[in-house]
């Protein structure tokens, strides 16, 4: 357990916490309910049988939530500084939210996922949550076949790098990202949807969308095309 709180008084505040990378707010909650917020992390090999997660599946984060003495309202929980490096090359992969009902089955929330930000967040009704397991786990998207991007050299040394690629025929857009590992984008440009490779002359030092160079360490490329991922790559600079 890592989180336990008291909410009381005539409308119940928001119960606002951030610890183990997760949050928890509660909204439209009785006028002068009282009650107790309690979230706990689970390992997993005690979480309920059967979860219908897919051989390929990465589990991000499992936790139990319980609410008592409150018996409506909407708990809004957020996960935060997500981070699905397991999941092989995939910065923007798909996140499945689940949670287990008390009637023995597994239901799917819908879930938001803010990839910039390395954040996801579900909206559960209060009266699920009675001791209630809740399972993020992440699975990889699948790249079109025949869509490339490379990188060299790789690693990066000082002297910067050259990507090759090749976008798709009657594209209208394509844009070259640049994330870290947790997610996060730190560099996006646009290309010409013509072109091969960039820059289209000389090497590119690794910077962030304010010019400052990006540290040494690992990075993971993305080529997109008409607002789809085409392809990617894990990058690493070494100066």
């Amino acid at each position: 357990m890592y989180q336990l709180a008291l909410l009381d008084g005539a409308d119940p505040p928001p119960a606002d916490f951030d610890k183990e990378g997760v949050t928890v707010d509660l909204s439209d909650t009785p006028p002068g309910s009282s009650g107790w917020i309690q979230v706990s992390s689970l390992s997993d090999d005690v979480i309920p049988p059967e979860l219908p997660i897919p051989p390929e599946g990465v589990v991000v984060k499992c936790i139990d939530v319980k609410v008592m003495n409150i018996p409506s309202g909407a708990a809004r929980i957020q996960y935060n500084r997500l981070d699905v490096s397991e999941v092989d090359l995939s910065v923007r992969p798909d996140l499945h939210c689940f949670y287990w009902r008390p009637g023995g089955s597994w239901h799917e929330l819908p879930l938001t996922y803010y990839s910039e930000r390395g954040q996801a967040e579900a909206v559960i009704p209060v009266s699920e949550l009675g001791g209630t397991p809740i399972v993020l786990f992440a699975c990889p998207k699948s790249i079109p076949e025949g869509a490339t991007v490379n990188l060299g050299p790789n690693p990066i040394p000082s002297g910067g790098c050259v990507f090759w690629f090749s976008i798709p025929d009657y594209s209208a857009s394509a844009s070259l990202k640049i994330f870290n590992i947790a997610g996060r984008l730190l560099f996006e440009t646009p290309l010409d949807v013509s072109s091969t490779r960039f820059p289209d002359a000389g090497t590119w030092n690794p910077v962030d969308q304010d010019g400052v160079p990006l540290a040494n360490g690992p990075y993971v490329y993305v080529l997109i095309a008409d607002g789809k991922v085409i392809g990617q790559g894990k990058m690493v600079i070494q100066r």
